[in-house]
């Protein structure tokens, strides 16, 4: 079944096409590491000017050695 949330829209990396939790806390685990370490970080932001948070704080971080 398809998913009108942008976010199981995507294919994951890291999870398969249809995984096999062995239970709601493995999927509750595998979802959020899958949010946390790619999806968040890799899609671009329109708060953070169309860029990854993952840019956004690379160009902070250069801005502030200078």
């Amino acid at each position: 079944m398809k998913s009108a949330c942008p976010l199981f829209a995507t294919n994951s990396p890291d999870l398969p096409d249809e995984p096999d939790f062995a239970d709601i806390n493995q999927t509750r685990t595998s979802v959020f590491q899958y949010i946390e370490t790619f999806y968040n970080s890799k899609r671009i932001h329109q708060t953070l000017g169309y860029q990854t948070p993952d840019e956004f704080e690379e160009r902070h971080q250069i801005k502030l050695a200078v």
